[in-house]
């Protein structure tokens, strides 16, 4: 039964991450909300089974059944992203709801990074909102030493942005994970996150210029599977 409700929260997350690429494609150019799903190429409406996440993919073997044309690698990985970024979502808590918007419009912000090196700042409103209101947020019981941790990662990634190394939506991102799951949390999810952003790299040693938002998302979901 276990294994079943895992499975059910994977294929939730799948269709939030779905939908989360969507919102950053179509931001300022057309509906996300109620426009219907096409093609970006032949502009063809799909059906039900078509956005079936993972599976209309693999179906039609990576390409758009209508005009055949290759759909970006980056629609299956975001659905795959979030289906294990809600995958130990508690959806029976009242609470859950706060936890899956903050980690709904970090996937959007990630995403949207990845693609644009950038990311709206509308999209940190929801986030702001839940880590400064919701009863949930660790930063209600820091004592001294979560803010001394807090605050000289802080400086590390001023030091890092003053170098060019870094982005200051980096350190935002950091900061808001910071007040609403714990500096320590924090820490773990940022070393998992450099260790991800390493292997990217040497992986790819011709990379010039990489997103770290998207790592730092890596490492969140890592430190939730544990």
């Amino acid at each position: 039964m276990e294994n079943i409700i895992l499975i059910f929260k994977f294929i939730i997350g799948t269709c939030l991450g779905s939908h989360a690429l969507v919102i950053t494609q179509r931001l300022n150019k057309e509906n996300f909300i109620w426009g219907s799903s096409h093609c970006d190429n032949c502009q063809m409406n799909l059906s039900l089974l078509d956005e079936i996440p993972i599976y209309s993919f693999l179906k039609n073997k990576g390409r758009c059944k209508f005009c055949k044309e290759s759909i970006p690698i980056v629609t299956i990985v975001s659905e795959i992203l979030g289906g294990f970024t809600f995958f130990k979502i508690n959806f029976y808590s009242f609470y859950a709801i706060l936890d899956i918007i903050f980690l709904f419009y970090l996937l959007v912000i990630a995403l949207q990074d990845f693609q644009d090196q950038e990311f709206s700042t509308i999209f940190l409103i929801p986030i702001s909102l839940i880590t400064f209101l919701s009863p949930l947020s660790a930063f209600y019981n820091f004592e001294l030493l979560d803010w001394i941790v807090l605050i000289f990662l802080a400086l590390f990634f001023v030091l890092e942005i003053s170098k060019s190394k870094m982005g200051f939506g980096d350190l935002i991102i950091f900061i808001f994970l910071g007040l609403y799951l714990g500096s320590l949390v924090a820490v773990h999810i940022l070393l998992l996150g450099c260790i991800l952003f390493l292997i990217y790299y040497l992986l790819n040693p011709n990379s010039h210029s990489l997103a770290f938002i998207p790592f730092i998302l890596g490492g969140l979901i890592i430190n939730n599977l544990n």
